[in-house]
């Protein structure tokens, strides 16, 4: 098994291979079935007032991370992945969080 695999077993505590897979068949749905919701949301919005250029693709940003957060957890869930998942979107909250803070000027 290589490096990086073995790396990612041992942070998330996975103890067999086939969670591993499990894991990877919960990312797949998710990435498809977030793709799928948030372009039927962006379209609605899109009837509503119109859309074009860097706004759309800040929108697009804006509501597929949450859709597929939101999507993962329950995904991950009913594939029997509760506490990998919880810990992953942790991981994933902290980092966005991360990506807003300002730093203070010393």
């Amino acid at each position: 098994m290589s490096k990086f695999l073995t790396n990612f077993k041992d942070k998330y505590q996975i103890t067999n291979n086939w969670a591993l897979v499990v894991i990877f068949i919960a990312f797949g749905i998710t990435g498809s079935s977030s793709v799928f919701v948030s372009s039927a949301v962006i379209n609605t919005i899109g009837e509503l007032i119109p859309l074009n250029g860097f706004f759309l693709f800040v929108l697009k940003i804006m509501i597929t991370t949450p859709i597929y957060m939101v999507l993962l957890f329950i995904i991950g869930s009913l594939l029997g992945q509760h506490r990998f998942f919880s810990q992953f979107l942790k991981h994933m909250r902290q980092n966005i969080a991360r990506l807003f803070r300002l730093k203070k000027s010393q």
